[in-house]
């Protein structure tokens, strides 16, 4: 089954082109200026992105969106991580959480499959994580620069810009056993793998 992933970051497309071959969908990435709806919740805003790439494209496709989202802010940046990155970026949201004893973060994101006939599916995972006390150096793996104030448990106090690749490996496994995309693979496998 071939699949469009509407997606401009390509760290992302080949993370899940790699995942879900096994079960025989052919992923291929496409580059569609989306825009984003004005809206707190991550999940509405990868609906609508999700409906018009469907609209533009007449085929299956997949969107994944997500928040930021920092408790000592009040969720701030939450869907507008974009928005953050042009204004204040990581120095600044570094500044809003000095002194700040409260450092939990997580991410939000949500993959939403559309299917040939226009029906909606939504893959929701949540990441906790938090803030680290100082901006680090290193290795972002084209997951953006917010990989250098954030960090996982299974490695405290450390932002996972500061992994080697035997670790970034590990804090992958962790997080994949759970996610959207294992989430959509199991879906799949369980309400599609019977039609193949």
């Amino acid at each position: 089954m071939k699949l469009f992933f509407v997606t401009s970051n390509k760290s992302k497309y080949v993370w899940a082109r790699e995942r879900l071959k096994s079960i025989g969908i052919e992923l291929e990435q496409r580059k569609i200026d989306l825009p984003e709806s004005r809206d707190l919740e991550v999940r509405n805003v990868a609906i609508a992105k999700a409906k018009k790439a469907f609209n533009i494209l007449k085929k299956p496709v997949m969107v994944e969106d997500r928040g930021f989202y920092i408790e000592a802010l009040n969720g701030f940046p939450a869907t507008f991580i974009e928005f953050m990155h042009k204004t204040i970026g990581v120095k600044g949201l570094m500044k809003l959480m000095k002194n700040n004893t409260n450092r939990k973060a997580s991410f939000i994101s949500v993959l939403i499959y559309i299917d040939e006939k226009g029906s909606v599916k939504t893959f929701k995972e949540k990441e906790e994580g938090f803030i680290v006390t100082k901006i680090a150096e290193g290795n972002c793996r084209g997951w953006g620069n917010l990989m250098n104030i954030y960090g996982h448990e299974i490695y405290p106090g450390r932002a996972l810009s500061e992994l080697n690749d035997e670790e970034w490996k590990k804090y992958q496994d962790v997080i994949s056993e759970n996610d959207y995309l294992s989430k959509f693979y199991n879906w799949f496998i369980n309400e599609r793998g019977a039609d193949d």
